[in-house]
Protein backbone atom coordinates (compact mmCIF):
# COMPACT_ATOMS: atom_id res chain seq x y z
CA UNK A 1 0.00 0.00 0.00
CA UNK A 2 1.17 3.62 -0.49
CA UNK A 3 0.41 6.75 0.73
CA UNK A 4 1.00 10.20 -0.73
CA UNK A 5 0.66 12.92 2.15
CA UNK A 6 0.06 16.61 1.23
CA UNK A 7 0.13 19.77 2.97
CA UNK A 8 1.65 18.52 6.02
CA UNK A 9 4.49 19.97 8.23
CA UNK A 10 7.36 18.53 9.18
CA UNK A 11 6.49 17.37 12.64
CA UNK A 12 2.92 16.41 11.49
CA UNK A 13 4.63 14.06 8.42
CA UNK A 14 6.97 12.42 10.86
CA UNK A 15 3.69 11.67 12.80
CA UNK A 16 1.79 10.11 10.20
CA UNK A 17 5.07 7.97 9.28
CA UNK A 18 5.29 6.81 12.30
CA UNK A 19 1.50 5.41 12.30
CA UNK A 20 2.91 2.80 9.43
CA UNK A 21 6.37 2.49 11.20
CA UNK A 22 6.88 -1.62 11.13
CA UNK A 23 4.33 -2.14 8.37
CA UNK A 24 4.06 -2.80 4.35
CA UNK A 25 3.28 0.77 3.63
CA UNK A 26 5.49 3.25 1.46
CA UNK A 27 5.08 6.50 2.63
CA UNK A 28 5.70 10.09 0.17
CA UNK A 29 5.13 13.71 0.95
CA UNK A 30 4.14 16.40 -1.46
CA UNK A 31 4.30 19.99 0.91
CA UNK A 32 2.23 21.94 -1.96
CA UNK A 33 -1.16 20.94 -3.12
CA UNK A 34 -0.21 22.59 -6.30
CA UNK A 35 1.94 20.02 -7.32
CA UNK A 36 -0.29 17.11 -5.63
CA UNK A 37 -1.76 16.12 -9.31
CA UNK A 38 1.86 15.94 -10.77
CA UNK A 39 2.87 13.83 -7.61
CA UNK A 40 -0.23 11.56 -8.09
CA UNK A 41 1.36 10.92 -11.30
CA UNK A 42 4.89 9.94 -10.44
CA UNK A 43 4.12 7.94 -7.75
CA UNK A 44 0.67 6.36 -8.16
CA UNK A 45 -0.49 6.41 -4.60
CA UNK A 46 -2.78 3.99 -3.30
CA UNK A 47 -4.00 6.60 -0.63
CA UNK A 48 -3.56 10.91 -0.88
CA UNK A 49 -4.05 12.60 3.09
CA UNK A 50 -4.78 15.74 1.76
CA UNK A 51 -4.52 18.45 4.35
CA UNK A 52 -7.87 21.18 3.33
CA UNK A 53 -6.50 23.85 6.06
CA UNK A 54 -3.12 24.70 3.34
CA UNK A 55 -2.72 27.79 3.56
CA UNK A 56 -2.85 29.86 0.02
CA UNK A 57 -4.99 26.81 -0.82
CA UNK A 58 -8.34 25.39 -1.46
CA UNK A 59 -8.54 21.46 -0.19
CA UNK A 60 -11.65 20.71 -2.34
CA UNK A 61 -10.32 21.64 -5.46
CA UNK A 62 -7.17 20.28 -5.00
CA UNK A 63 -9.36 16.87 -4.28
CA UNK A 64 -11.62 17.67 -7.33
CA UNK A 65 -8.26 17.72 -9.33
CA UNK A 66 -6.89 14.63 -7.79
CA UNK A 67 -9.92 12.96 -8.41
CA UNK A 68 -10.72 13.93 -12.20
CA UNK A 69 -6.80 13.34 -13.18
CA UNK A 70 -6.21 9.97 -11.43
CA UNK A 71 -9.64 8.69 -9.99
CA UNK A 72 -8.49 5.22 -8.80
CA UNK A 73 -6.89 7.06 -5.86
CA UNK A 74 -8.87 7.17 -2.71
CA UNK A 75 -8.26 10.44 -0.78
CA UNK A 76 -8.57 10.68 2.68
CA UNK A 77 -9.03 14.53 3.60
CA UNK A 78 -8.09 15.95 6.98
CA UNK A 79 -8.98 18.92 8.95
CA UNK A 80 -11.15 20.61 11.46
CA UNK A 81 -13.67 18.67 13.45
CA UNK A 82 -16.61 20.19 11.70
CA UNK A 83 -19.75 18.19 9.73
CA UNK A 84 -19.66 21.09 6.91
CA UNK A 85 -16.18 20.16 5.96
CA UNK A 86 -16.93 16.47 6.39
CA UNK A 87 -19.67 16.63 3.85
CA UNK A 88 -17.84 19.01 1.57
CA UNK A 89 -14.83 16.72 1.42
CA UNK A 90 -17.04 13.74 0.36
CA UNK A 91 -18.92 15.76 -2.56
CA UNK A 92 -15.49 16.83 -3.65
CA UNK A 93 -14.42 13.61 -4.15
CA UNK A 94 -12.53 11.94 -0.46
CA UNK A 95 -13.43 8.51 0.33
CA UNK A 96 -12.84 9.66 3.86
CA UNK A 97 -12.31 12.29 6.38
CA UNK A 98 -10.95 12.77 9.26
CA UNK A 99 -10.45 15.19 12.14
CA UNK A 100 -7.13 16.22 13.19
CA UNK A 101 -7.56 15.16 16.52
CA UNK A 102 -8.17 11.75 15.02
CA UNK A 103 -5.29 11.65 12.79
CA UNK A 104 -4.13 8.09 14.96
CA UNK A 105 -7.27 6.53 13.42
CA UNK A 106 -5.73 6.96 9.49
CA UNK A 107 -4.28 3.45 9.59
CA UNK A 108 -7.86 1.76 9.94
CA UNK A 109 -9.57 4.11 7.93
CA UNK A 110 -6.79 3.07 5.25
CA UNK A 111 -7.91 -0.52 5.31
CA UNK A 112 -11.29 0.51 5.20
CA UNK A 113 -12.40 0.19 8.91
CA UNK A 114 -14.59 2.97 10.63
CA UNK A 115 -12.52 5.90 12.47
Amino acid sequence: MSLLIVGQTAAMSRLIRALFDGLPVSVAECPDSRKAVAHCRALQPDWVLLDLDLAGADGFATARAIRLAHPAVRIVALGEDNPRLHQASLQAGARAYLAKEQLVSLPRVLRGEPA
